[in-house]
C-alpha cells in the first residue's frame, strides 16, 4: 500500500530474463503495484500491454545471449590463436602487454620447483604447506599458502607450457564458486605457449600421485583425472 507504481526508465534495464521479471512481474501485480517504463509508451496493466511487455523482455533477453555468445567466440578464437585474454597472471610467471609474452619469474620458480620437490618427497599437500609457511614463503598477494593452492598449482598444465582456455564453467553454489568440466572436444590447449618449468613426465607422475591420494574420496576427483594425458 505504499506504492502505486513502479517506473523505470526501459524495460531491459531492469531485466534481460524472461523468468526473472515474470517473478518480479508477478509480485507486483499482487500488490497492485503498476508497472511502468517511459521509452516504451503502453499500458501494463491490459492484456495487450502485458504481451507487448513479454514480447519486448524476449527480444532483450535473446540480445543478451547473442552478444554473449558472440563474445564467447571471440575469446576462445583469441585463445586458440596463442593470444592471452587477461585475468590472473600465473604464479612463476610475469607477463609483458606490449609484447604479449610470458616470462619467467626467478624468484617465483623457485617456489614452484619447491613446491614440487615437497609433494614427492612428502605426497602430502599438508605437509607441503606447512613446509613453506614454516620457511617464511608467501603468496604473491603475501598470503599463506594453503593445500588448495598448492593442489591447483600442481595439476595446472600451464607449468608444462600448456597454455588451456575454455575448459570449465563457474557454477556459483552458496557463496562459493564451483568449476564444472566442460566436454573435452571444447578445451582450447596450446602446447609450447611459454617456457615450460615443468617436464611433462614429472607433472604426470605429480598429477597421478594427487589422484592416487584421492581416489578414497567418491572414487577419486574427475577434475584430477581428466587432466592426466590428455596432452
Amino acid at each position: 500500500g505504499e506504492f502505486s507504481h513502479l517506473v523505470v526508465w526501459k524495460i531491459d534495464r531492469i531485466s534481460r530474463n524472461l523468468l526473472d521479471f515474470a517473478q518480479m512481474y508477478a509480485e507486483l501485480k499482487k500488490l497492485g503495484v503498476v508497472f511502468v517504463s517511459k521509452n516504451e509508451q503502453f499500458q501494463t496493466d491490459s492484456a495487450m500491454g502485458e504481451a507487448m511487455l513479454k514480447i519486448i523482455l524476449v527480444v532483450a533477453e535473446l540480445e543478451r545471449n547473442m552478444t554473449s555468445e558472440r563474445v564467447t567466440a571471440v575469446m576462445i578464437s583469441r585463445a586458440s590463436n596463442g593470444q592471452w585474454n587477461g585475468g590472473r597472471i600465473p604464479y612463476g610467471y610475469d607477463y609483458d602487454p606490449e609484447t604479449s609474452t610470458f616470462t619467467v619469474n626467478p624468484q617465483e620458480a623457485d617456489v614452484i620447483y619447491k613446491i614440487y620437490d615437497l609433494y614427492e618427497k612428502y605426497n602430502s599437500l599438508i605437509t607441503v604447506t606447512k613446509v613453506l609457511n614454516e620457511l617464511g614463503l608467501r603468496t604473491r598477494g603475501g598470503n599463506e599458502w594453503t593445500p588448495t593452492t598448492i593442489s591447483k598449482m600442481l595439476n595446472s598444465p600451464w607449468y608444462i607450457g600448456v597454455y588451456r582456455y575454455n575448459y570449465h564453467n563457474e557454477k556459483v553454489t552458496g557463496n562459493t564458486n564451483r568449476a564444472i568440466l566442460k566436454d573435452e572436444k571444447e578445451w582450447v590447449l596450446l602446447e609450447d605457449h611459454h617456457p615450460a618449468l615443468i617436464d611433462t613426465a614429472r607433472f604426470e607422475r605429480v598429477n597421478a600421485m594427487l589422484w592416487a591420494n584421492r581416489r578414497s574420496n567418491k572414487g577419486g576427483n574427475t577434475y584430477m583425472r581428466k587432466n592426466i594425458h590428455v596432452f
